[in-house]
């Protein structure tokens, strides 16, 4: 469908088989996402790793979400589609908190995601989930077994390159 031009402009995820409508991105997500971008792309250079914001990551059959970033080692890209296996994935949250804390999580942690942060712009924190398990009580059978909230003033180190440091502040706009 998004080949023929039916989603042209609207902003949606494959969830679940499910097409998912995301709501239009507000200031403060758009100034949050370029400050991680550029954090991000200092602690993950290219050629080594790819930056990739808002594209499609692959979980599986009829799942499609696209995380807001999603830090792959450029070995792993394939021209014909999408990753499967990313060392951070980071959310923007403002109107998707929910959604990004259950199912996405339980996406990314069936995916074996080892990093996965919400950057939660309503409580201006970051929430750090690390060791994905299985759970049968999670919405797609997987959760994450560590969960750290960080604040401003607060930081945290990817597992990806413990040796760089991000502060939350630096990450929220405003």
């Amino acid at each position: 469908m998004i080949k023929v031009g039916l989603f042209h402009e609207t902003r949606a995820e494959l969830i679940d088989g499910e097409i998912i409508e995301m709501s239009p991105m507000l200031e403060p997500h758009a100034q949050s996402l370029a400050l991680l971008t550029y954090y991000l792309s200092v602690i993950f250079p290219m050629p080594e790793f790819s930056l990739r914001n808002q594209s499609p990551f692959f979980v599986g059959e009829g799942y499609r979400p696209e995380p807001d970033i999603a830090i792959v080692r450029r070995a792993d890209l394939s021209p014909q589609i999408p990753p499967s296996s990313a060392l951070l994935i980071v959310e923007v949250s403002d109107t998707t908190l929910r959604f990004d804390r259950n199912e996405k999580a339980s996406l990314y942690a069936r995916a074996g995601v080892e990093d996965y942060w919400i950057l939660n712009l309503g409580d201006q924190v970051l929430e750090v989930r690390r060791a994905p398990r299985a759970d049968e009580t999670a919405k797609f059978g997987f959760s994450y077994g560590f969960l750290q909230t960080l604040a401003v003033g607060e930081g945290v180190s990817p597992l990806a390159a413990p040796d760089a440091f991000v502060q939350v502040g630096d990450l929220l706009a405003g």
